[in-house]
């Protein structure tokens, strides 16, 4: 995996509200980029300025809180990168301009696609 998208280390936001999908979605991305965790959109840290994230990953139960939080940022960061985690059997509906993974999937299956969104400068584009 390439360790170089610009001079810093992307800034991921995992919207998961599972605690311990949450920490394995964390301790793995953690890895590669540096991330955010929260189980709703309420407990976005005010620390964590929306503008300077880079990605999202949300589940298909936060993903129209995702999809908000998309909008605002994507007014100031147009390569903002999304990704929405369905489940095949929830019947959840991806949402617009978010890149869908469906579970389960292997971890590095996404560090992989956010890498590689993060690197073409992609952003939202349904082509990956």
């Amino acid at each position: 995996m390439d360790e170089g998208v610009g001079q810093r280390r992307p800034i991921v936001l995992v919207m998961e509200a599972d605690p311990l999908l949450r920490w394995s979605l964390t301790t793995y991305l953690g890895r590669f980029f540096t991330v955010f965790a929260i189980g709703s959109l309420e407990e976005l840290d005010h620390t964590v300025h929306a503008e300077h994230l880079d990605a999202i990953v949300a589940s298909d139960d936060l993903a129209s809180d995702a999809e908000t939080l998309f909008v605002r940022i994507r007014q100031t960061n147009l390569a903002i990168v999304a990704v929405q985690m369905v489940a095949a059997t929830s019947g959840a509906d991806v949402v617009p301009n978010f890149v869908p993974i469906e579970k389960p999937f292997q971890l590095d299956i996404l560090a992989d696609l956010l890498w590689s969104a993060l690197k073409e400068g992609c952003g939202t584009k349904n082509n990956h």
